[in-house]
């Protein structure tokens, strides 16, 4: 299915721009049409037949992964292939790298890019990749439920960070989704506050923001500890940022603007005050990328569709002080499923 829609999208493509054929050289967009999860492969379609293309070290994984596609072996590399065949036009996609792009030019081949053909199929989610964003859910979920009793006074960030991924791994992901986030106590208004040597003291803010590849498909947690006391305007802010959540997900309709969601998390944040520590996306979609379309956002341009899989995760920083964030993922179907399953409360310990 994933592989009629593309070449269907392509031949208009390659008529419109006379290309010779069109090259997904984006490993992700290998991955979705071909099942190929190697890190070395490539789709060729000449508006007549699709083929994929690795090297040796791939051949017997691709005969096993890439059920229905013609394979074929790069010997002498691309552009030799390329070469071979009088390819003149060649039609790539935008994130081609420079030194691609370069490399056939060099060859005497035009370099035309085009279109986010597979990126645009792969925002709306088929079932069965929903099932594998869940289950990297599940995973990324029980490897966190197994560290909290970890948690303890005098254990750093990266004590816990390398326990959380030791169990998602151990829990059968492929790896972690994104460098772990562990940040505590004043680290923890750090919005991006990878995992450091600090001890974790009492009454700490801990903000872990985590997740799972599974299969290729990605999921991303966020969730708030508290060791020892919550101090009042730690549980304020929290309030907010669930009520901001809360307003965002009620508010999911088919072909909203995605900067409209946004507009209203931050609105629900300026009633308790904290619009102004408020800075990032209220969201992301996640699958075969760990940040992928639709995006949530000020300057969104994206709009709400059946399908697309995406977190909601609000946050509030006051510098130097403390944050607190709180991250779902939303699977959006005529109507919204958050599937994410440990309970938004701080949890204390």
């Amino acid at each position: 299915m994933r592989k009629n829609r593309f070449i269907d999208i392509s031949k208009e493509e390659i008529r419109n721009k006379s290309l010779d054929g069109i090259l997904v050289s984006k490993i992700e967009n290998v991955r979705y049409l071909t099942g190929f999860s190697g890190s070395t492969g490539y789709v060729w379609f000449d508006g007549t037949e699709a083929i994929f293309l690795t090297d040796f070290r791939y051949i017997e994984q691709a005969e096993i992964e890439c059920s229905g596609w013609r394979i074929e072996v790069l010997s002498d590399g691309l552009k030799k292939w390329f070469k071979d065949r009088r390819v003149k036009r060649i039609g790539l996609e935008e994130s081609a790298t420079l030194a691609i792009c370069e490399s056939f030019r060099e060859e005497g081949m035009d370099v035309v890019k085009i279109d986010r053909i597979v990126e645009n199929l792969r925002v709306i989610k088929e079932k069965d990749e929903v099932e594998l964003i869940k289950k990297a859910l599940e995973i990324a979920e029980q490897a966190f439920n197994e560290v909290l009793p970890f948690i303890k006074e005098g254990v750093t960030e990266k004590d816990l960070e390398a326990e959380l991924v030791y169990r998602i791994k151990k829990l059968g992901a492929e790896r972690e989704a994104f460098n772990i986030i562990v940040a505590s106590g004043r680290r923890s208004s750090l919005p991006h506050g990878v995992a450091s040597s600090k001890r974790i003291e009492m009454n700490d803010v801990i903000v872990f923001d985590f997740g799972a590849v599974y299969k290729g498909y990605h999921s991303d947690i966020t969730r708030v500890v508290v060791l020892g006391n919550i101090k009042r305007e730690v549980m304020n802010v929290h309030k907010a940022i669930v009520s901001a959540m809360d307003t965002l997900i009620e508010n999911l309709r088919e072909n909203v603007e995605c900067k409209d969601l946004h507009g209203l998390a931050v609105g629900v944040l300026a009633k308790f005050g904290y619009d102004r520590y408020f800075g990032h996306g209220t969201g992301h979609g996640v699958g075969l990328e760990i940040h992928e379309a639709p995006t949530v956002s000020s300057y969104s341009k994206d709009r709400l569709k059946s399908g697309m899989v995406f977190t909601v995760e609000p946050g509030v920083y006051f510098q130097g002080t403390f944050g607190l964030r709180i991250e779902d993922i939303v699977y959006f179907d005529r109507e919204p499923f958050v599937l994410t399953r440990i309970p938004r409360d701080i949890i204390l310990i």
